[in-house]
């Protein structure tokens, strides 16, 4: 899949530039890998607690909120490592940024023991040919 950055009319240099701006942003909360991830497939443990099933979400750039809250999926980053120990959201796993809340210290935090890998697909790497 080719890398894009959902609603924007600019160049592939603006969308990347805008990408990192958001990234950069957000490391200032967390530590995050290098992966693009253009859809994530998990279980939604606090959906679980609360109603008594489990029930399966997926996120997706460029796609509506699973929420249904925050508008589009601007951006599915994976944390390596919370920077903070012994703060909730848990230490590994994956933000979902929204267009309305993705600087705005709101993303959604998927556990990294929540996500169904198989169902993972990525962005090609910067500079891959497609």
């Amino acid at each position: 899949m080719k890398f894009f950055v959902p609603k924007l009319e600019g160049s592939p240099k603006q969308g990347e530039e805008l990408y990192q701006a958001i990234k950069e942003s957000t490391a200032k909360h967390y530590r995050l890998g290098d992966a693009r991830i253009y859809s994530l497939r998990f279980e939604d443990a606090y959906w679980g607690r609360k109603k008594g099933k489990m029930q399966t979400r997926t996120a997706t750039v460029g796609r509506d909120n699973p929420y249904n809250e925050g508008g589009i999926v601007f951006a599915i980053f994976e944390v390596t490592k919370n920077p903070i120990p012994f703060r909730d959201p848990p230490s590994e796993g994956f933000l979902i940024c929204t267009v309305k809340d993705g600087m705005a210290g709101k993303e959604y935090m998927v556990p990294i023991s929540e996500v169904r890998f198989s169902d993972t697909e990525y962005f090609d790497r910067p500079g891959a040919e497609t």
